[in-house]
This record gives C-alpha cells, sequence and structure tokens, in this order.
C-alpha cells in the first residue's frame, strides 16, 4: 500500500540487475480510464524509467460498465502471469477496495451464481396496496426487477430510485444484512441486492455459513473462511505502507495539486469538457472517469459558456474548484486511512498480511532513500530468504488493531436527527464529537427554556410555574447525564 510517489522514486532502483524480475501493477481505480491523465495523476513514460507498468489508460474514458469485478477479472490474470514468469509484481496505489479484491477471495464469481432467482413468497413485499403514492409500492418495484432480471441489475437502472428506497428493499429480502450496511452507502446495498439475487442466498446467510465456519474452526491457521470474506488468494504477500503526519499529508496534497495546475489542468478539463458537448454526452459524474475526485469539484466552471473564458467569473470559479479539489482530497486520504485500519489490521476478523510501515515524513531523495528504499529492499530481501529473525521485521511491523465483535452494527443518534454509524468505533468516535456535542447542547437550551415544573402539586390553583434557572440547568444536565449512560 502506497502512493504514486513510489513510483519514480523507487521502481528504477528495484528494476535494476538485481530487481530485474519486478513489475508495477498500479490500482488507482481512475487511472484505468483513458484520458484526464493530469486530473488523474498518472505515472508518465519518463518516470517509469522502463520499468514495466500495467492496468494504465485501457478503458474507454465513457465506457459506463466497469465495477470492480470487471477490474478485478482483468488485472489477475496479469498478476498471476507476473508470478508465473518468476517475478514480483508490486502492486502500488490507494485504492484499496480493489486492493482486496485481488489480495482477498472477497468477491462472489458468476460461475457460482444460482441459475434462477429466489420465488420463495418472503422475497417479496405484499402488493395488495394500490395505491401508487405509496413508497411501499415503489420498494415493490424495485424488488419485482431484481427477481425478473436474475438479479442482473445495475446502478443506472435504479436512478430514479433513492438509497433510502433500496435499502427497504433490502429490509425486506435480507433484513440481517440491512442492519449491518448504512442506508447512504448505495453500493454495498446494490452489491448484496444483486447477491441475494443472483445467487438465490441471503447476503447475510452467506457471510453467517462463513463465520460458522470460522467460529469451529481449531486452528487460527485455517483461513478459509472469515467475518469479511475469504482468504489471502496470495498467501505470501507483503505491504508496505508509507505514512506521514497529517499536517505533513494535507500540505504535499495541496502541492499535489498546485503542480497539476501549473502542468495543465485547466487546459485539460477545457478540452474534455468540450468533447462531451461535441459529442453531446451526458454529464454524469455517477458513472466512468467523471466519478473521479477532480471532476465534479469544477462542475461550476465547466457549466461557462466558452465566452466566459478567462473572465473574471471564470477564474473565481476555477480557484474555487481548486479548494474543493484540495478539500475533497483531503478527505478521501483520511478514508483512506480509515479503510486500512478497518481492514487490513485486524486479524481476528480475517486473514490479513504483514504490514510494515516506512517513515514518509521526508521526501528528498537522501531522506526517501533512507527511510523508503532501504528498508523495503531490506524486508524484501529477508522475507525471500526466509530470514524472518531478521530484526526490522519488528521494527517496521505496523500492529494490529484489537477487533469488537458488534463492530458491524449500525446505530442512529437522535440526537443529531437520525444519523447513521457503522460500528462501535464510528459510533464512540461520534458521541465525543464536535457536532454531536453542539446538537447536544442545542437541545438542552431549548429544552431549558421551555422547562417548568409544578411548584406545589397539591395546590390545584397553582399552575406550572418556571423554576429559577439554576435548579432547571442542574435537573437537565442530571437528565441528559442518564441519557448519555445509556447510549
Amino acid at each position: 500500500m502506497a502512493k504514486s510517489g513510489f513510483f519514480d522514486k523507487s521502481a528504477p532502483r528495484y528494476h535494476m540487475h538485481r530487481y530485474r524480475f519486478v513489475n508495477f501493477h498500479t490500482i488507482n481505480f481512475f487511472k484505468v480510464y483513458k484520458g484526464l491523465d493530469i486530473l488523474t495523476n498518472k505515472v508518465t513514460v519518463e518516470e517509469m524509467k522502463g520499468v514495466p507498468h500495467h492496468m494504465i489508460s485501457i478503458v474507454e474514458a465513457n465506457q459506463r460498465k466497469y465495477d470492480i469485478t470487471c477490474f478485478r477479472n482483468q488485472a489477475l490474470p496479469i498478476v498471476e502471469r507476473i508470478l508465473g514468469d518468476g517475478k514480483i509484481p508490486f502492486i502500488v496505489g490507494g485504492t484499496n477496495y480493489y486492493i482486496e479484491s485481488l489480495l482477498w477471495k472477497v468477491l462472489v464469481d458468476e460461475t457460482s451464481r444460482h441459475p434462477s432467482p429466489p420465488t420463495s413468497t418472503k422475497w417479496k413485499a405484499d402488493t395488495s396496496d394500490e395505491l401508487t403514492d405509496n413508497p411501499k409500492i415503489l420498494v415493490d418495484e424495485i424488488i419485482k426487477l431484481f427477481v425478473s432480471s436474475h438479479g442482473r441489475v445495475e446502478s443506472e437502472d435504479l436512478e430514479s430510485c433513492s438509497s433510502d428506497q433500496l435499502h427497504c428493499a433490502l429490509s425486506i429480502c435480507d433484513p440481517k444484512r440491512a442492519s449491518s450496511l448504512h442506508p447512504m452507502d448505495r453500493r454495498k446495498v446494490l452489491r448484496s441486492l444483486q447477491i441475494c439475487y443472483q445467487t438465490g442466498m441471503k447476503h447475510s446467510e452467506i457471510l453467517s455459513q462463513q463465520r460458522k465456519m470460522w467460529d469451529h474452526c481449531e486452528d487460527s491457521t485455517n483461513w478459509d473462511v472469515s467475518h469479511l470474506g475469504g482468504p489471502l488468494r496470495f498467501e505470501n504477500s507483503l505491504c508496505f505502507w508509507i505514512q506521514a503526519d497529517k499536517k505533513l499529508l494535507h500540505d504535499r496534497i495541496d502541492k499535489r495539486v498546485d503542480d497539476m495546475v501549473e502542468k495543465g489542468l485547466r487546459l485539460e478539463l477545457n478540452n474534455y469538457f468540450d468533447t462531451l458537448k461535441e459529442k453531446n454526452d451526458e454529464l454524469d459524474y455517477s458513472r466512468g472517469i467523471l466519478q473521479s475526485i477532480g471532476f465534479k469539484e469544477f462542475s461550476a466552471y465547466l457549466q461557462l459558456p466558452k465566452s466566459e473564458r478567462h473572465s473574471k467569473l471564470d477564474n473565481a470559479l476555477f480557484n474555487v474548484g481548486i479548494d474543493i479539489l484540495k478539500l475533497a482530497t483531503r478527505q478521501y486520504s483520511k478514508k483512506q486511512v480509515q479503510w486500512i485500519n478497518q481492514r487490513f489490521l485486524q486479524p481476528k476478523r480475517r486473514q490479513v498480511p504483514p504490514i510494515y510501515g516506512l517513515d514518509g515524513n521526508l521526501t528528498d531523495a537522501e531522506s526517501w532513500d533512507i527511510n523508503i528504499t532501504r528498508p523495503a529492499e531490506t524486508l524484501l530481501e529477508n522475507y525471500l530468504q526466509g530470514n524472518f529473525e531478521h530484526p526490522i521485521f519488528a521494527e517496521k511491523r505496523v500492529q494490529t488493531i484489537e477487533d469488537r465483535e458488534d463492530d458491524l452494527i449500525v446505530r442512529t443518534c437522535e440526537i443529531c436527527e437520525g444519523r447513521a454509524f457503522v460500528g462501535i468505533r464510528q459510533w464512540e468516535a461520534h458521541l465525543v464529537g464536535r457536532r454531536h456535542k453542539k446538537m447536544k447542547n442545542r437541545n438542552m437550551n431549548r429544552e431549558l427554556r421551555s422547562f417548568k415544573f409544578n411548584s406545589d402539586p397539591q395546590n390545584p390553583s397553582v399552575e406550572h410555574t418556571s423554576v429559577s434557572t439554576s435548579e432547571a440547568q442542574t435537573r437537565l444536565s442530571s437528565h441528559h447525564l442518564y441519557l448519555q449512560s445509556r447510549e
């Protein structure tokens, strides 16, 4: 697990005589699309310096259907061929979900799918109510679509359906699975619906079977199943995680965006958008390369007519897009770290490869060589030689995270208007977060202003009178402390 800087700084050295068996395999999903090379920060031919790279610019930018299964089916044979040639593939990138599809056997294969959809009435909602404005009818139509197509339903087929409706459909056919997914996690909800109606089994049942097998394993080295899917596809895998302090990482993200502007990002965006308009292609930010960070952030800028280009408004909107792009990239980097912590560093939930942290706080050539390239070389060489007693393994090993059995339960916060959180870690982080505290204090103040007590319940002539502010505050505080202890 590393970033694109690993290409130009380490690739040539690994491809020297004693590392001539190395191929680089980039796993940044949007780099598979042709075009927008600056926006997607593709490695250049000069940066490759003769090192073979794969899975870059192989899909037409307007191709509607290219998902993780397509990616896995196209990338995996390349990895296996490289291994078959006695070489080592380096999988480099930041789209961790796609890295998982190669490292673990986690996807349902087309060959294992059931030839017919489930026909039991429990898979269908009651359609006796003929009121067309009833939301339940809309959910029924979603289920009928999955049944009639044997689950071969894609996201574009459900554009008119809200995420809540999709989640409701899943809660009808697989309530257990629905309870573990955030209602707004449209991709996972859709995938669970597809699995249900393609395999004839509820997704939760498939996962439950895996967990039962896991629980009955006498030996923890039996990794045929896990709480998150199948075993490692390649047992002899090493993961290098280039780490940096948050402030430094954000500064580098800002600099990278500034470098993209200097390389011609503005012209690239203009030309690409003009091409779309000439072809009358729909500007859909949920498909193809337009999903990538860096295009929808410039939506307002790109909507201006050509006659307005390089005007004051045009420049202002472009600068706003730059700021939004930097923010979106920083937010994505945070999600990447969260994904690694949740999916790669919890050995009780799945078999995980060893992960070694490399210090990326200093990026000048000498520091990079000392902190990144040399330690990685030492780790790789000793691993290949079976010399696991070398002290660098203990020194660079990233510590795993203790898991919680109820980690996948969805909880909603009524104080924060029903916001949903998946897992105990998200829930606990929310309870101590700034937004939750602000909403709780706002509710407390609202109650305080209208909080009245009956000072003399024996005397009916004395109606509710306001108590002192301090007394009401004390009572409210006690009440909310009680509620907080119940959360």
